[in-house]
């Protein structure tokens, strides 16, 4: 009979690493896309999407390559080396809630800009936008530094000229709120299992039911670290300009320039 542990190491490798290389993938893109698009770029919107696409690449090749080696091929380097083990769980604590910090600031950006007051319009600019991202940084980081010491503590005119930016700016909307729906779903399979795991906390559990709790813990853990990953997708389903800037970039440096050159008829000179 096959064990509830071989399944879960089964469901880290053959499902698991499929979902962190499209993550990977995915977050790479958008740092791109949000990097080198000027109109992007000056938007503070999509800056805190950057800021937590850049955060979640960091919480999601941390976080998911170890639960998948841990899991899947039974390497756990935390056993093995209290640095590393500091390292990660600095590294969880401080780029899971900084990338849902800057989602969120996202969304609040967004209230801004659509704000029929004047003056919450005016605090959605780059440089405001820079500012908080420093401070909001700095409080995480400072939040986290116990991990590292404590093994045990575990302008609105403008763009309504435009009407390409408005556009745009829709569906900045778009891409934010199903970015911010993706985080509620990505939740909700680890919620149950804590809620899971807090009311049979007094139960005694043999060999089987604790490798079925691995197996719960290894699905809802890697369907939840997906979110941290998935953003390049929903941003390519919300938004049609964004998937022709993603084309745009992806296959400029693929074409090829036919150029013509007129063909000159030479002379053939009879003797």
């Amino acid at each position: 009979m096959t064990s509830w542990r071989y399944i879960a190491a089964l469901y880290a490798r053959f499902f698991g690493i499929p979902l962190l290389s499209l993550g990977i993938v995915g977050d790479i893109l958008n740092i791109y896309i949000f990097s080198t698009v000027s109109m992007y770029r000056q938007t503070a919107s999509t800056f805190y999407l950057l800021c937590a696409v850049i955060a979640n690449f960091i919480h999601l090749t941390c976080a998911m390559s170890t639960r998948i080696l841990i899991v899947g091929f039974d390497s756990d380097l935390t056993r093995s080396s209290l640095l590393w083990c500091k390292i990660r769980q600095f590294i969880v604590a401080t780029y899971a809630p900084l990338g849902l910090t800057f989602g969120s600031l996202a969304t609040f950006d967004q209230f801004l800009v659509t704000s029929r007051n004047a003056r919450f319009r005016q605090f959605s600019n780059i440089k405001n936008a820079h500012r908080i991202t420093i401070v909001i940084i700095i409080i995480w980081h400072a939040h986290s530094i116990p991990f590292l010491i404590y093994n045990q503590i575990r302008n609105m005119r403008r763009l309504a000229k435009s009407g390409q930016l408005a556009g745009a700016d829709r569906q900045l909307i778009k891409m934010v709120c199903l970015q911010l729906i993706l985080v509620v779903l990505a939740a909700i399979p680890y919620g149950i299992y804590n809620t899971y795991i807090l009311s049979t906390s007094n139960k005694s559990k043999n060999a089987e039911q604790t490798d079925r709790d691995l197996l719960f813990l290894t699905t809802t853990s890697l369907l939840g670290l997906f979110n941290f990953g998935g953003s390049f997708y929903v941003f390519l389903a919300a938004s049609s300009r964004f998937r022709q800037i993603v084309r745009e970039q992806l296959f400029r440096c693929c074409k090829v320039r036919n150029e013509i050159n007129p063909n000159t008829m030479s002379s053939v000179r009879q003797p």
